[in-house]
């Protein structure tokens, strides 16, 4: 098994953040493999705040890692 997408536990001066519901969506015709998740810094989805800047740890982003290999990597 191969962890893509790690949390940190953090604390008060290190910060924290997670990721959640995946999403994997396949390009037959690239060959690539994409997971989307939920990206959340300080908050999580009950106290997350409403917003676009993702310097702000309040608000939930997204992200997406992406692979070559047909997953294995």
């Amino acid at each position: 098994m191969t962890t893509i997408a790690a949390g940190f536990a953090g604390d008060s001066s290190t910060g924290k953040y997670g990721h959640s519901d995946p999403s994997y969506v396949f390009d037959k015709n690239t060959g690539k493999v994409f997971a989307f998740f939920v990206y959340s810094k300080d908050q999580d989805f009950a106290g997350s705040t409403w917003g676009h800047d993702d310097s702000n740890r309040q608000v939930l982003s997204a992200a997406v890692v992406e692979s070559t290999d047909n997953g294995t990597t």
